[in-house]
């Protein structure tokens, strides 16, 4: 199950993982990233935020501190499916 939330709850989301990435439980920072990821892919905005690749990488910038397998993980997952398209 994938949510997409408006344009205020994702900068929230994003203000709060460049702040304190740790007040987000890490299976649910790695769903995240996901989330973006897959909602970059599919194109469509489902009547909420129409997400660009260049969000995706506004959100991955909290990376620099993160030190877990699993958003890690999903955002390798993310790059390479990127990467696979573009050639």
């Amino acid at each position: 199950y994938r949510v997409n939330y408006c344009s205020t709850l994702w900068s929230s989301i994003k203000s709060i993982l460049k702040s304190n990435h740790l007040a987000i439980d890490v299976l649910n920072r790695a769903q995240i990233i996901s989330d973006a990821f897959n909602f970059a892919r599919s194109g469509s905005n489902n009547g909420s935020v129409d997400f660009k690749y260049s969000e995706i990488f506004d959100i991955l910038s909290y990376l620099e501190n993160e030190v877990e397998y699993y958003p890690w993980y999903a955002a390798i997952v993310g790059a390479n499916h990127l990467l696979e398209r573009i050639g």
